[in-house]
């Protein structure tokens, strides 16, 4: 029997091997049939929220799973093949799980998976089916975020990527979905990936997902805000300026826009404060 390890959410891992017969891995968007026994966790297995560990033999999508455990899981699925058991064990750090579960995570189990119906290739799907596929993964992902928790807030972005993943698989020759109604999908993605960031105070990653939002829609209130924001704690104090008064044009009256002007204004009065005395001292 085949063990799989799936550390974090990224990190795959396997020893031993699983004789060809014939049957290729699935792939996203397969429906598949999970039974898992043997579950021994070092946490509560209902406080985990888990789709898979409920113990129910039904049909799911592989790439809809939503708690951060089903999607180490379902990493772990993804190097099966039909019909197959492996001893699957997941470990996951208590930091994914600050909202109450700060524990780290360890679960091992005995996994059998049936593949009910294979997913189609990517060259085999429609613009139109690939767009849906963007826009659910995308719908789930503003659910989740709209749960306000910090667990749902990282399984959101990862579906916002996720999204933006398929929407990059759409060239200029679609006819099924409009390019405009296509890039406001994709610019909402990289909207809320920067509101994620900005939350996890990476500002960085903020400045680069609400440039590329920027590049498309320049007056963007929304990026052009969350940048200003990021570019302020950054200490890069000019280009957070120039965005806020581009915003501020378009919508005078906007309170957090105002709001974060003041906190620059200070920010900005304090380093012309100290470079002044950093000056005096030199020179007296």
């Amino acid at each position: 029997m085949k063990k799989i390890t799936v550390s974090g959410l990224l990190e795959v891992s396997f020893e031993g091997h699983y004789p060809y017969a014939g049957y290729a891995r699935p792939q996203e968007t397969s429906k598949i049939c999970v039974n898992i026994t043997d579950i021994n966790c070092t946490s509560e297995v209902v406080s985990l929220d888990s789709q898979y560990l409920s113990l129910e033999n039904k049909e799911y999508v592989l790439g809809e799973a939503v708690s951060l455990v089903d999607l180490a899981l379902e990493k772990a699925f993804s190097v099966m093949v039909h019909d197959e058991v492996a001893c699957v064990v997941v470990n996951l750090p208590g930091g994914y799980f600050c909202d109450g579960l700060m524990d780290n995570v360890s679960l091992t189990a005995k996994v059998h998976l049936e593949v009910k119906e294979p997913a189609k290739s990517v060259f085999d799907l429609t613009c139109a089916d690939i767009f849906a596929i963007a826009v659910k993964y995308k719908n789930i992902g503003v659910d989740l975020y709209r749960e306000g928790t910090s667990v749902k807030h990282l399984s959101a972005y990862l579906f916002f990527c996720k999204a933006v993943k398929w929407l990059a698989m759409i060239g200029q020759e679609d006819t099924n979905n409009s390019l405009e109604e296509i890039k406001a999908i994709k610019m909402q993605c990289y909207n809320n990936v920067a509101l994620y960031h900005l939350n996890k105070k990476h500002y960085s990653l903020v400045v680069t997902s609400t440039t590329k939002v920027l590049e498309v829609e320049s007056t963007n209130i929304k990026a052009l805000y969350r940048r200003a924001v990021a570019n302020t704690e950054l200490q890069n104090y000019e280009e957070a300026e120039s965005d806020l008064k581009l915003a501020l044009t378009m919508d005078p009256h906007n309170v957090p826009i105002k709001k974060q002007q003041e906190v620059l204004k200070k920010r900005q009065k304090a380093v012309s404060e100290k470079y002044a005395a950093a000056m005096k001292k030199l020179f007296s």
